[in-house]
This record gives structure tokens, sequence and C-alpha cells, in this order.
């Protein structure tokens, strides 16, 4: 006769969730989770990306957002000890310090001010958009997008027409445009 044992576990078991082999796993990229815990609404980014910028990396790692692992967009020192320096949609939601980890209040939150706001601005950069066709200080990169970055999106200005694209591309969409003027 055959006898079949079962064994008891003598400790507390946990449940695993296991998926079929067949079911990938989604992937996190890092920067993107952080990037989107971090957000606050449509109208704020959160920091600039790295590879724009063309300055010192020392100068850079001065301002690098601990959160969003960007360099600062709209920066603001928290008022900790070593003052650090936060893009402000990143910290609006954070009411300690993450790298030392002091308690404050948004409200509290200091603008950059005198030599560190004027080395934070004349940082050299090109264009976010990746136009290729400019560089400059960073203070001057909003002027370039609104005026003359080809990359840029553009509304169209036809009544009617709710549709934005690069400006680049506007004048082959007008043309296009089922909103349009057409003279007789």
């Amino acid at each position: 006769s055959t006898s079949t044992s079962t064994s008891t576990p003598t400790s507390t078991s946990t449940s695993i969730l296991t998926l079929p082999i067949s079911t990938p796993l989604p992937l996190i990229n890092t920067k993107d989770f952080s990037r989107s815990l971090s957000f606050s609404g449509p109208e704020e980014k959160t920091g600039y990306e790295i590879d724009i910028f063309l300055s010192d990396e020392h100068a850079i790692a001065e301002f690098i957002c601990a959160i969003c692992l960007s360099v600062v967009r709209n920066p603001v020192l928290f008022p900790c000890e070593e003052e650090h320096i936060f893009c402000r949609s990143c910290i609006r939601s954070v009411d300690q310090c993450p790298k030392d980890r002091e308690h404050r209040n948004y409200r509290s939150m200091i603008d950059l001010k005198g030599a560190v706001l004027r080395t934070y601005k004349n940082m050299r950069v090109k264009c976010e958009k990746g136009c290729g066709q400019w560089t400059g200080a960073l203070a001057d990169m909003k002027t370039h997008i609104e005026t003359t970055c080809q990359q840029a999106l553009d509304k169209c200005d036809n009544d009617g027409c709710d549709v934005s694209c690069r400006r680049c591309d506007m004048i082959s969409h007008k043309e296009a445009c089922k909103f349009r003027s057409i003279s007789c």
C-alpha cells in the first residue's frame, strides 16, 4: 500500500500572487513614476531635463531637485538648515525636506534671490523643445519658445478650429484647415 503524507507548515504562511508566465509584468520607469507623484496640474511642469544644459556639470548639480531628479523649474528654497532647492511644483505637496527630513510648511518656501538666482537664470541651455536652432541663458528660453521656436505648439487661429500643431507645421495645416477663409 502506498501512503501519502502531507506536511503542515509550522509557521504562518503568506499568500503570494502568481501570474501565468504569459502575463508580462509592467515595467515602471522610476523617473516617470517620481514625476507622476509630484505633478501638480496641467499648467505646472516638473524640472528641466538635464541634457538641455550646456553649463558646467558642477553648477548644474547645485540645482537638481531631489524629488523629480531633474534641474529645478520655478525653484524655491526649502527653509531647512541647508536651504535645499526644489521645483515649486514638486515640493508643494511635501511637508518635510526630502534631503534632511526637517518639517516645514509649504507657505514658508523662499524664492531664490541674489547671486544664486543670477547663476540659475544664466545657465546655458539649448531649446527644451529640441529645435536645434537656439542656445542661450535659461532665463531667455521661455521667450524663444513663445516667439520663434519651430517645435513649439501653436493653436490654429482660424475661427472654429481647435487644432494645435508644431509651429513648423502650421502653414501646411492652415492650407488644409476646414475652417480657413477662402477668398472668392
